[in-house]
């Protein structure tokens, strides 16, 4: 009897294989029954020191005491001032007015728990009460200041002490209401994963006893096939031996290589190398740009961004817009375009970096799903600092030439206004009608060079606005008055379309009554026949001021361009006072007061100017 010593062989590199699989499956239940061992135990001193996890409610407990420091010593702030330490009192409770503001929002934004929101709005109105008051007290004399603290500030601290109590008293509790109810939670969790851990390591056992003869064979092949894959042959098939989970996935194996052979020598590779080729030039963009997802958070940057924030992508992917970009208004304008799916030109902001300011153009593009809903936006900080120079250079030239072209005109009007009172002389005919041209060109020429420094002052100094409440009502008649003469000669009728108890506005009067005479003007001066309405009216947050006519009108492609500088209306008789100016500048102060101001027209029917000024309170000044 002969041995067949290559069976032998055979049989015995099998087994060899058997009992490493069999090794490889009883490490794995070792493994499952010591990640097991430590999971419960995990859980178990989880339950017991469940304590220090509740942070959420220390941090509101921790911020209430603050708070309630911060109050006594703005109320020893009070007791100083009442005693005469003015000075150290207003500074000890500034900085506690600080102190508090920084725990208060602290808590803010850390509510967790029911009724603490309602707790945390008494507070505020609360304190901001408190506030108002200690300004109150330091415009009372001594004695009125005293009984002021003992009859209101003083009631008032203790109103604000007692709700930051209760404030600290719902969070101890909800404190020992988690640690009791996690303690339970983790008992069970202990429970069931002790239960899930032995089935899982039972049926662990079964399949490397019972499964491994059959698997072994085909999953031999598999093995090889896919080292061919690796190799790069991705036409290769793997055999199917079994009609069972092996098989198939023999089958989704082949499959796959099928749809990657495929996809080398399909559009899909196109696509990706065109979105590589994008990140590419958006890296290469020369002005700072950013990716954000629908919640703000940062996916990309590019190169410039790197550059002049100085930071590195891959540390701040998936930080918050305000973490890096330590910007509100810039947050609050992203924000806006976002949540309200609008489309604008931008917002110039101002950036300072060591001892240079740079001026970036933002824009903001939303990114849209297949639904057409927003799913991010590409935020573009374009850099203007040249062109703002520019501007301020050029703004800084119109305003020294037009001061110095003053004086000369100053000159040349007297001269003519004596030899028009004929003090140098009698004129003859010709002569005076010369005379008068001139004064014409030179009062036009004075209009306009007045207009240029006014428009340089309004772009250079924004503290030329002598800001304060103003009673619309009375902006309004005062300026139609003006002009009733002019209506009047022209024989065309008025009209007004005006809401009694108009709010009032903060600003400067002055200049607001300059922007609605000049439009008023500009309606006398256009309208030949028919009649002007001035009319106002407002809604929740601003006042909106309208002058009607009906004139010639203006062509539908100059209607926005009429308030740039020295536009003029191609085709139509431009009067000789005008100086091209007026509508700018009008613009220019409706801008600086917060609000708008536009043109509806119709050809041959006439328009109407439109601007709107916000509401605000006196408080708001400045």
């Amino acid at each position: 009897m002969t041995l067949d010593y290559k069976h032998l062989f055979e049989v015995k590199n099998l087994k060899t294989i058997k009992s490493k699989l069999m090794l490889v499956y009883s490490a794995l239940v070792i493994m499952i029954i010591i990640v097991g061992g430590i999971s419960v135990s995990n859980i178990y001193f989880l339950g017991k020191s469940i304590d220090g996890l509740i942070t959420e409610n220390y941090k509101s407990i921790n911020a209430a005491n603050n708070m309630n420091d911060a109050v006594d010593e703005q109320d020893k702030a009070a007791l100083k001032y009442l005693i005469g330490d003015k000075q150290e009192a207003a500074v000890l409770f500034n900085e506690n007015n600080a102190e508090f503001n920084k725990w208060f929002y602290c808590e803010r934004y850390n509510i967790t728990e029911k009724g603490e929101e309602n707790i945390v709005e008494d507070i505020n109105s609360s304190y901001v009460e408190f506030t108002k008051m200690f300004s109150e007290l330091q415009q009372k004399d001594s004695l009125d200041a005293k009984k002021f603290y003992e009859s209101s500030v003083h009631s008032q601290v203790t109103k604000i002490k007692a709700d930051l109590n209760k404030l600290s008293t719902l969070n101890e509790d909800a404190m020992f209401r988690k640690r009791g109810s996690t303690s339970k939670r983790a008992e069970y969790s202990t429970d069931s994963i002790f239960v899930i851990f032995v089935s899982a390591a039972i049926f662990g056992l079964f399949l490397a006893v019972i499964m491994t003869n059959k698997y072994l064979n085909p999953i031999h092949s598999l093995i090889a096939t896919v080292k061919s894959l690796r190799e790069g042959n991705l036409d290769k098939q793997a055999p199917v031996i079994n009609d069972d989970e092996i098989g198939l996935l023999a089958r989704e194996f082949n499959n796959m290589t099928r749809r990657l052979h495929d996809f080398e020598t399909s559009t899909k590779g196109t696509l990706l190398a065109e979105k590589n080729r994008s990140n590419t030039v958006m890296k290469s963009i020369s002005d700072p740009l950013m990716v954000l997802d629908s919640s703000f958070k940062i996916k990309f940057i590019n190169n410039a961004f790197e550059d002049f924030f100085e930071m590195v992508e891959e540390d701040i992917i998936n930080m918050h817009f305000l973490q890096v970009v330590k910007r509100v208004d810039v947050y609050d304008y992203v924000f806006r375009i976002l949540k309200e799916d609008l489309e604008e030109d931008g917002e110039i902001i101002e950036i300072s970096k060591g001892k240079r300011n740079y001026f970036f153009n933002v824009t903001v593009r939303l990114i849209k799903d297949k639904d057409q809903k927003i799913d991010g936006a590409i935020v573009f900080f374009k850099d203007v600092s040249e062109l703002k120079h520019l501007e301020m250079i050029k703004t800084d030239f119109i305003g020294t030439v037009s001061h110095e072209l003053k004086t000369p005109l100053t000159s040349l009007m007297m001269g003519v206004g004596l030899l028009n009172d004929k003090k140098l002389g009698a004129l003859n005919e010709k002569q005076n009608r010369i005379l008068d041209t001139l004064k014409e060109d030179v009062e036009k020429l004075n209009g306009l060079v007045m207009n240029l420094l006014k428009i340089s002052k309004l772009e250079t100094d924004k503290a030329a606005f002598d800001m304060e409440s103003c009673n619309m009502l009375e902006i309004i008649y005062k300026s139609i008055s003006k002009f009733k003469k002019l209506i009047e000669g022209k024989k065309i009728s008025i009209y007004y379309e005006i809401e009694d108890k108009l709010p009032n506005i903060v600003g400067d009067s002055e200049k607001i009554s300059w922007v609605l005479n000049n439009i008023i003007s500009n309606a006398i001066r256009y309208t030949e026949k028919g009649s002007i309405t001035v009319g106002a009216y407002k809604d929740d947050s601003n006042v909106f001021i309208y002058v009607k006519d009906t004139g010639r009108g203006i062509p539908k492609e100059f209607i926005e361009k009429i308030f740039e500088k020295f536009v003029r209306v191609e085709g139509f008789e431009v009067m000789p006072e005008s100086t091209g100016l007026g509508l700018a500048i009008a613009k220019d102060i409706v801008k600086a007061h917060g609000g708008d101001i536009w043109c509806e027209s119709e050809l041959e029917k006439g328009s109407k100017f439109i601007f709107c000024l916000p509401v605000r309170d006196t408080e708001d000044i400045g």
